[in-house]
């Protein structure tokens, strides 16, 4: 008799145990809520860059695709409803500059970085899906490597101030997001000798639980 008490007693305990954080019924009230963190995925990302090099007959230019290797993403909504994204870092694995210099060449442990948080209104279509524009403007975190040699740390450059198209989407339990960033011109000049003159990138996020 006090062995069936027992497990009674203990079944009854287990069913009162919280199953997890707390739960929301759409994307939009967790994102109301608190600042949800999603992380960037590489096989849900992709992405290009162009580059040019000075030569003695002008601009010498190439593209090559890059690919993600991680990140995160931190967003809410604020009091007025609009979508604020305060923290958004991308890390690329190494970019080959192979066609810009004269001997093989990469750009290694790549990191662009939000300066700074930024908001807009965004677009609800249901309470799980919403999109938004969003102006940013990126730290670009790089070290280069050329002809196998030790690669070398460079200043931290500022990218312009890009607009960064923003889709929210799965549900309460799971926020997905992907994040398209599209910017041409001059993004970056490298002693006037190399510059970036396009990058493009779609990233696919959702959160961990």
């Amino acid at each position: 008799m006090r062995y069936f008490l027992a497990i009674a007693l203990f079944a009854t305990g287990c069913m009162e145990l919280p199953l997890g954080g707390p739960r929301y019924d759409s994307v939009r009230e967790r994102m109301s809520e608190a600042p949800t963190s999603l992380f960037i995925h590489d096989e849900m990302s992709a992405g290009s860059i162009t580059a040019q090099r000075r030569g003695s007959d002008g601009w010498i230019a190439g593209t090559t695709d890059v690919t993600v290797d991680h990140g995160y993403v931190r967003a809410a909504l604020d009091g007025n409803g609009q979508l604020e994204i305060d923290q958004l870092e991308i890390a690329l694995a190494p970019i080959s500059l192979d066609g810009v210099f004269a001997k093989p060449a990469e750009l290694q442990n790549v990191i662009l970085r939000l300066t700074h948080s930024t908001r807009a209104d965004a677009t609800w279509t249901s309470s799980d899906n919403a999109s938004a524009t969003l102006p940013m403007t990126f730290d670009f975190d790089w070290w280069i490597a050329i002809d196998g040699e030790a690669p070398i740390p460079l200043a931290t450059q500022q990218l312009p101030s890009i607009n960064v198209g923003v889709d929210l989407g799965g549900n309460g339990d799971v926020v997905e997001a992907s994040v398209d960033i599209s910017a041409s011109g001059v993004l970056w000049n490298w002693a006037d000798l190399v510059q970036i003159t396009s990058l493009d990138l779609t990233l696919g996020a959702k959160t961990a639980d």
